[in-house]
């Protein structure tokens, strides 16, 4: 895949003679370069009117908006804070929306108005973030889309620099340099860099002393010479091409592009690649229609099997060769259990059974039956007269008329006839 690398100049939020924060994105150099896809430079420059036409030029084949190239988009490292944080949480969810919080103690602006992008939530470990105010970013996003070009990858200039934990990477830009140190980057201006050095080749005792890479420039001698080295390397590259091929080498730079600045890909624009698939797709389509169609016919056939066994069921039941409607419901009704005729055979059952669990310890159910309009009978033993004293107490309580035909002693224990009915 193409891939194009644009350095965007500072956002500037107020502008007096400038409409648009793109106006002076536009006024500014803006170097630009296209590498092919085996890391070959296929065209550069320094305006975003020439980066947008070199896309799409026939003979590069590419278009920004339509997949085939993809854009890294650097902005200055002045702008982003960015530092490692532990984040509180169980889950990445979690997370995710303490993030805000745990950065927001190392700004001095309000949260509300900073994005905040992450680096791969980890539990346990920190993460870097980068926190950036949300009109800067919305600002190079704007720039950007002016010229028909929207980037896959938005992050600091000095978060493609090489990040290794025991180098650190300078590159040298006139009165500005950028620098990272593993987690730690930054862009300062030259005259502070010895003292940055200084702090950043600080070890513990008995830790082992960094390397530099200077690119484009060198500290003086006499002060290299007061920093704690391992080695120094020295090599000069134009800056972009620099920080192109040590992202392309491998990089772990946090996308600003997240959350409310997430890119959306066009559906349209990608449609011939996917057009395969799209066939693959609508062939399995077709295939689960069909076979909704045959379990929709046997479900239809299993159904009528059904009712046909239900009728056959009530006429067995209730002695009837006519049933109107459907026979289930209508078994329902006669047991009772009609939502339209109050508690039926079935409430009375569930009250009883209900009541024998709680308040009889043991209990042996011999009989029970159910007439519409007589309640349900039943013929049970318990322990002793107290269980069904228990048992009628119970069932008063919820409303529940128990009525007690007969009771007497049998083999130590009561048997009792019960009519159960809804209370008047």
């Amino acid at each position: 895949m193409t891939t194009a690398f644009v350095r965007l100049p500072p956002f500037e939020a107020e502008a007096p003679e400038q409409g648009a924060a793109g106006d002076a994105t536009a006024a500014a150099p803006v170097p630009w370069l296209v590498r092919g896809d085996r890391g070959e430079t296929l065209a550069r420059g320094e305006a975003l009117r020439g980066l947008a036409m070199a896309l799409r030029a026939p003979e590069q084949g590419t278009d920004a908006r339509a997949g085939d190239t993809s854009l890294v988009a650097l902005v200055p490292a002045d702008q982003v804070l960015a530092l490692p944080v532990a984040i509180p949480g169980r889950s990445v969810e979690e997370m995710r929306r303490a993030t805000p919080f745990a950065v927001e103690e190392h700004l001095t602006e309000d949260i509300e108005s900073m994005h905040v992008a992450t680096g791969p939530l980890v539990r346990g470990a920190e993460v870097m973030c980068l926190a950036v105010p949300r009109s800067a970013v919305a600002g190079w996003l704007e720039a950007l889309a002016e010229h028909g070009l929207a980037p896959r990858f938005l992050t600091a200039d000095a978060m493609a620099l090489p990040s290794a934990q025991d180098a650190i990477a300078v590159l040298h830009e006139g009165e500005r340099a950028l620098v990272r140190f593993g987690d730690r980057l930054a862009g300062v201006d030259a005259a502070m860099l010895p003292v940055v050095l200084e702090g950043l080749c600080e070890r513990p005792e008995g830790g082992a002393p960094p390397s530099l890479l200077e690119m484009n420039g060198a500290v003086r001698p006499v002060e290299l010479g007061a920093l704690s080295l391992a080695e120094c390397q020295r090599r000069d590259l134009p800056a972009l091409d620099f920080l192109a091929d040590s992202f392309a080498g491998g990089t772990d730079a946090v996308n600003l592009l997240q959350g409310e600045f997430a890119p959306q890909r066009s559906t349209w624009a990608n449609l011939p690649r996917w057009k395969p698939l799209a066939a693959l797709a609508a062939a399995g389509l077709l295939v689960w229609l069909s076979a909704m169609a045959i379990e929709g016919w046997w479900a239809n056939r299993q159904a009528n099997a059904l009712r046909e066994q239900a009728v056959a069921l009530y006429r067995d039941i209730y002695g009837t060769e006519h049933v109107v409607g459907n026979p289930a419901n209508r078994m329902r009704s006669q047991l009772g259990g009609s939502p339209q005729s109050g508690p039926g055979g079935r409430a009375l059952i569930g009250h009883l059974g209900a009541g024998l669990t709680s308040s009889v310890a043991e209990y042996e159910l011999r009989t029970l039956s159910y007439a519409d309009g007589r309640g349900l009978a039943a013929d049970v033993t318990v322990p002793s007269y107290d269980a069904l004293d228990r048992l009628e107490q119970h069932l008063t309580d919820k409303g529940v008329k128990l009525t007690i035909a007969s009771a007497e002693q049998e083999d130590g224990r009561v048997r009792a006839r019960l009519r159960v009915g809804a209370d008047s």
